[in-house]
């Protein structure tokens, strides 16, 4: 196995101001890609924590942002990333009018090393917290990878891919991308998902997304071996 190399930066090193006791740390989640967290250092009797954010934001969601700062606050080890969804150290929100190269499976891929890395940091499996969509990738990783070590999970807010959508619309999403999935994979098409009215992305990724519907993650949750 390749050995992922990840930096730890110190705050006080870092042009702009992070929280009280954080640094950031740049994983290399692909080839040339590089994922940035913030993460907390806390006290060794008390469990380590990951909190993944929602849709195409950041770990600086504010909901998120005060989650994070709020255990850290109280003495837990916290890891706050923010998946690349393709772009090289992320740090801003992603439009819904941008081109998405991103699937569910790249995201799946830099959450399951952000885990490895905190477990292996702390010596014990982390608490995995999801907002939003976070939840419902918090969910797939766990069903997918059930060999990671992962004590327990919380998910908020939750909602699956496509639910915004509504039934008829989200129905008529899956048939369409799978069509244009077998005429041209990796051609970039205007589609929705979630709140994004208009979202630019191949029918590949699309589905990636709109296979964890609500019964999928329904199911995901009540045969998982981890406690949520």
């Amino acid at each position: 196995m390749r050995l992922t190399r990840w930096i730890v930066v110190a705050a006080l090193a870092l042009p702009t101001a992070l929280f009280a006791g954080s640094a950031r740390i740049q994983l290399e989640v692909a080839p040339a890609l590089f994922a940035e967290a913030e993460y907390w250092p806390g006290e060794a009797g008390k469990p380590a924590v990951l909190v993944l954010h929602g849709f195409l934001a950041t770990r600086d969601f504010p909901t998120v942002r005060r989650l994070a700062e709020s255990l850290a606050g109280k003495g837990y080890s916290v890891l706050a990333p923010t998946l690349s969804l393709g772009l090289n150290r992320r740090r801003g929100s992603m439009g819904c009018e941008a081109l998405h190269t991103h699937g569910l499976q790249d995201d799946l891929v830099e959450l399951r090393r952000w885990v490895e890395w905190l477990s292996n940091r702390v010596g014990k499996p982390p608490a995995l917290i999801g907002h939003g969509a976070g939840g419902v990738q918090v969910a797939a990783l766990m069903s997918l990878h059930p060999d990671l070590p992962i004590a327990h999970a919380v998910l908020i807010n939750l909602s699956y891919f496509g639910e915004e959508q509504g039934t008829e619309l989200l129905e008529a999403l899956r048939i369409r991308a799978a069509e244009d999935r077998q005429r041209r994979p990796d051609a970039m098409l205007r589609y929705a998902l979630t709140y994004c009215k208009t979202y630019v992305t191949t029918p590949v990724h699309l589905l990636s997304y709109l296979d964890w519907g609500q019964a999928r993650l329904e199911r995901a949750i009540a045969d998982s071996a981890v406690p949520i």
